[in-house]
């Protein structure tokens, strides 16, 4: 199957439409020819002088060839703005990225958690252990305070700082990574960065989002620069309940425990 999809891609590659060309494209066109000329140049000045100490002379325009013309100079020009001006990192490309790092972190700390709920989970073992007990039965009571003294059933806190942390920090990574994800489809927030980093000179590839919930907020800074650029309010639209997440939690673990 992997040969064929290779086989496929080739096939594609040599039978498709030509690629449109780009502005680096016609970059390397034009300075590739004015790089030939100041090439040749100094291939003639080397020749003219060599074969001028010898009386040799040279036909009228040798040199005419190597002349970099004013239609060279305007296309290379025109290239290099291109080139400068033109947003191949672009915002939406950035907040994707951090959306993925984020997420990376969330499913890091999501593993810390699973550890640290099957450390705490003896807890659902003893609460189930006591609802069973019938408390006018005195062999059930002891068997339950026998399972206790027998098992190591205390709780750590640091075990307990683990699972609380671990929650805390999956919740500020799910908000952070949700918002650069409805960011990066939101064209308000994504064309005025561009604007403002292309008119500042600025490097998205220099820059990061961050998200701030208490005020709906994502603002945007560069290493290479005091300029930054802010979004109040967005996410208005993006907000859900407690009640919309825990559900939603509760339907995915039920169907992964009976499936």
């Amino acid at each position: 199957m992997r040969k064929i999809l290779i086989a496929l891609c080739l096939l594609a590659s040599v039978s498709g439409p030509a690629l449109a060309e780009t502005e680096i494209d016609r970059l390397v066109a034009a300075s590739r020819s004015i790089a030939n000329k100041l090439q040749q140049g100094r291939y003639a000045v080397g020749g003219l002088a060599y074969y001028a100490v010898r009386g040799k002379i040279a036909p009228d325009g040798t040199t005419l060839p190597t002349f970099i013309t004013p239609a060279d100079v305007d296309a290379y020009n025109n290239s290099v703005n291109e080139v400068s001006n033109r947003i191949y990192y672009n915002t939406q490309m950035m907040l994707e990225n951090q959306y993925e790092e984020t997420m990376i972190q969330l499913e890091t700390t999501v593993d810390t958690f699973v550890e640290a709920a099957a450390t705490l989970a003896v807890v659902t073992e003893v609460a189930e252990k006591a609802e069973d007990t019938d408390q006018s039965n005195t062999v059930q009571q002891e068997e339950l305070q026998d399972y206790i003294v027998a098992n190591d059933v205390s709780l750590n806190q640091q075990d307990v700082n683990e699972y609380n942390n671990a929650l805390s920090d999956i919740e500020t990574y799910s908000q952070n990574a949700a918002a650069f994800l409805a960011a990066s489809k939101d064209l308000t927030i994504t064309d005025s960065v561009d604007s403002g980093a292309q008119s500042y000179n600025l490097n998205m590839s220099n820059a990061t989002a961050t998200y701030n919930k208490a005020n709906q907020s994502l603002s945007f800074s560069w290493t290479s620069s005091n300029y930054t650029h802010g979004f109040y309010g967005f996410f208005a639209n993006d907000m859900i309940s407690q009640q919309e997440i825990l559900g939603m939690g509760q339907t995915i673990y039920e169907d992964q425990e009976y499936n």
